[in-house]
């Protein structure tokens, strides 16, 4: 194989994964001049882009050999990095929007992968535009990574200087069942393209699927377009069942509803140990904040392959109305949060309607210095019997309570929920996990009885114990 052109309406994942782990070679024409936008990045008015794979470079430098490379590409075939193509109706409102020369708006989420994937703009409440380009995410990271190779991918393709990318995600996760209950503290803006990466911490199948037509119905509603969601999941490069099993589980959810799904695991396995070094913070799980095109590819490729091919769709998403439900929601970030705003009340330690009482040996903690991720804000205690009392003030008899708490391979234990005053069913949650990650996990519990007013009471059982966020009907 001497040459791949892409050609936009067939295989183009497939060769975008070719390329992605050979070291690529590059022929980018740009006709006409190019002019810097508010984001720093030069446009190109017209621009014919066309990437060639030499096999000499491919066995020299992915694979050693011309066999390792056909090896290579018989095992895409099988496994492909796009794993749902996606439907074009849930494309066809970026895509009427791009080639009609207007701006769009992206919006990632997720945890520390996507934290480190980059951004244009900051998130109003979360971090300053005057931070930036350090303002990305929660924690203001910087502004490069896979996501903005997405971002910039498609700005080459329809340029635009009032394209903006923002970034919500936390090191650490926790938002996933935080964001569907209080969805308006954090979006408060219309996003036409939602880059979703919760393999490692989404919570469960079903909170996934809420949380997603959580995120397309409140665009439907309030903006009035479909928003397209691209599903990302990175995965170990070595065997983990947990990983697998997540990666398989979203994939069936975006093929379920229609939208395009990207695994990185495929490509992963076949980068050769420079190319792992180059693009990999850890050498194991994490894309570098920086470009990292051997990853990203397959996404930028995908999505810009179906925006020309959907952009006569007449078809649309599928309506998901809003339930009516008003939450109140409180995270326990501490003191030592870098945001700025003045709309930080939305997302910092401010709640209507739950109101900590007692919090003998718990402690606010905003940094863990021993943590990859540094920013992983959350109230905790290292002590046996240590409670924390919180006081829900809901205006109703019976409602519903969230939260999330850290599961951790590293030496955190468990704490048992009861209801006093009011109603619940105990619980006993386990801060404990046997993979190697260190994730937020959830509960849920229904309250009744609760006329005569309502307390929680969370009891360190074995220490240590982390509680990220809380989430109550109003």
């Amino acid at each position: 194989m001497s040459a791949c052109v892409f050609a936009r309406k067939t295989l183009l994942h497939l060769c975008s994964a070719f390329l992605a782990f050979a070291s690529l070679a590059r022929t980018i024409s740009q006709q006409s001049s190019a002019t810097p936008d508010a984001h720093g990045m030069h446009h190109v008015r017209t621009l014919r882009r066309e990437t060639t794979l030499d096999d000499t470079r491919v066995r020299q430098s992915s694979f050693g050999s011309s066999s390792s490379f056909q090896n290579a590409a018989s095992f895409l075939q099988v496994h492909p990095t796009i794993t749902s193509q996606g439907e074009c109706s849930r494309f066809a409102d970026l895509s009427q929007k791009l080639t009609a020369g207007k701006p769009v708006s992206m919006l990632a989420f997720g945890s520390s992968v996507a934290a480190g994937g980059g951004c244009t703009d900051a998130v109003e409440g979360v971090c300053s535009q005057t931070n930036c380009p350090n303002c990305c995410a929660l924690g203001c990271n910087g502004n490069r990574g896979w996501v903005r190779d997405v971002f910039d991918a498609i700005n080459r393709t329809w340029p635009h200087p009032k394209h903006a990318l923002r970034n919500l995600a936390q090191s650490g996760g926790g938002l996933a069942v935080l964001m569907e209950s209080c969805l308006r503290d954090f979006v408060s803006y219309p996003v036409d393209l939602f880059i979703l990466e919760m393999a490692a911490n989404g919570g469960s199948k079903s909170d996934l699927e809420r949380l997603t037509q959580k995120l397309v119905g409140d665009q439907q509603q309030r903006y009035g377009h479909d928003p397209l969601v691209l599903f990302a999941s990175f995965t170990p490069i070595m065997g983990d069942e947990f990983g697998e099993g997540r990666a398989q589980t979203i994939s069936e959810i975006a093929a379920a509803m229609g939208y395009p799904a990207y695994e990185s695991r495929p490509l992963r396995m076949l980068l050769n140990e420079s190319t792992k070094a180059r693009v990999l913070e850890d050498g194991w799980l994490h894309p570098k904040a920086a470009p990292v095109p051997e990853l990203s590819d397959p996404m930028s490729e995908h999505v810009i392959s179906k925006v020309h091919d959907c952009q006569h769709t007449v078809a649309r998403s599928p309506r998901f109305p809003d339930n009516g439900e008003q939450w109140s929601c409180l995270r326990f970030t501490g003191d030592g949060t870098q945001f700025n705003s003045r709309k930080e009340d939305a997302v910092k330690d401010v709640a209507r309607a739950i109101k900590v009482v007692n919090q003998t040996d718990w402690h606010t903690v905003s940094q863990v210095a021993s943590s990859r991720s540094k920013y992983k804000p959350g109230l905790q205690s290292n002590v046996t019997n240590s409670f924390l009392r919180v006081q829900l003030l809901s205006d109703r008899e019976s409602f519903k309570l969230r939260g999330t708490y850290l599961s951790s391979y590293q030496g955190f234990g468990s704490a048992r929920l009861v209801c006093e005053s009011c109603q619940c069913s105990p619980q006993v949650l386990s801060g404990s996990h046997a993979e190697h990650v260190s994730v937020d996990a959830s509960f849920n519990t229904s309250i009744s009885n609760a006329q005569n007013g309502c307390f929680v009471r969370f009891t360190v059982t074995e220490p240590a114990f982390k509680i990220t966020s809380l989430a109550v009907t109003m």
